[in-house]
Order: C-alpha cells, then sequence, then structure tokens
C-alpha cells in the first residue's frame, strides 16, 4: 500500500475521532453554530473529506522515502521528548515556567541556537504570551509552584 493511501486512512480515523468528540460535545452547545463542538466538527470534517481525496482521488507518481540523518532523527526525538516535559512542565511548575523551559528547549535542540540566544527567544516568547493570554484575554493557566 502506498504512503499516501496509508496517510488517507489514518487522517480518515483521526477525523473519525474528532467527530465523534464534536458529537459528544454537542449537547453542551450555546446555539447551533457556537460552542465547543465547532473546531472538533470543523477538523474532523476537513480530515476525512482530505483522507478520502488521498485515498480514492489523488494519484502520486512512485518516489523513494529517504530516511532523515542522524542529526535529524534526534531532533525529531528531542522535540518529542521537550513536548512531553512540557505537559507535565505546566502542571507541576505552572504555565509561565513550563513555557519558558520548553521553548528553551525547542530553541536549542530544533534551531541549534547557543544558549545566550535561545535564552532571550524562549523569555520574548514567555513574555508575550504571558501579556497576551493572561494579562489582555484573562485566561486561565496553571500557576504551578509559582505564582505572578
Amino acid at each position: 500500500m502506498k504512503q499516501d493511501k496509508i496517510g488517507g486512512l489514518v487522517s480518515i480515523a483521526v477525523g473519525a475521532g474528532s467527530l465523534v468528540e464534536a458529537a459528544i460535545l454537542y449537547p453542551f452547545r450555546l446555539n447551533s453554530t457556537s460552542g465547543d463542538f465547532v473546531m472538533p466538527g470543523v477538523v474532523g470534517t476537513l480530515l476525512v473529506v482530505m483522507g478520502l481525496l488521498l485515498v480514492f482521488v489523488v494519484k502520486t507518481p512512485p518516489y523513494e522515502i529517504e530516511r532523515a540523518d542522524r542529526k535529524a532523527r534526534l531532533q525529531m526525538f528531542g522535540t518529542v521528548v521537550i513536548l512531553f516535559a512540557y505537559w507535565w512542565a505546566i502542571s507541576e511548575l505552572g504555565y509561565v515556567v513550563g513555557t519558558l523551559l520548553a521553548s528553551f528547549g525547542l530553541f536549542k535542540v530544533v534551531s541549534g541556537y547557543g544558549w545566550i540566544r535561545a535564552t532571550v527567544y524562549a523569555g520574548v516568547i514567555t513574555l508575550v504570551l504571558y501579556v497576551v493570554l493572561i494579562q489582555l484575554l484573562n485566561i486561565a493557566l496553571p500557576t504551578g509552584i509559582f505564582t505572578f
């Protein structure tokens, strides 16, 4: 089976899961066009439609898949590890500290920036997200062991 067909089937499966979640959230809607069900419904529909197109319509020429080199594999693995650590850090350390550490790690692993540049960029991103999400939009995010 071609990679596109496998990708299409995976897309259909994930889209179906998203549509099931939208159906579960539908009873809690504010009205028929707004509520928590809209985003999973739209994304699920798009995933199913695009998956069906990949499986039944798109004809791609044969191609060879190149394996990622060692550095790229380590970057991908490091990114996944950092995102799982971020998931943990948000609940334990809070949004601000978790975001600072995760963005620093991502700048180091993915871009290969030096310590100073990665620290500055992580600080800027964390500050901007803090101001927009917490100060301007008043979104309640976990504070963890630190309170701001």
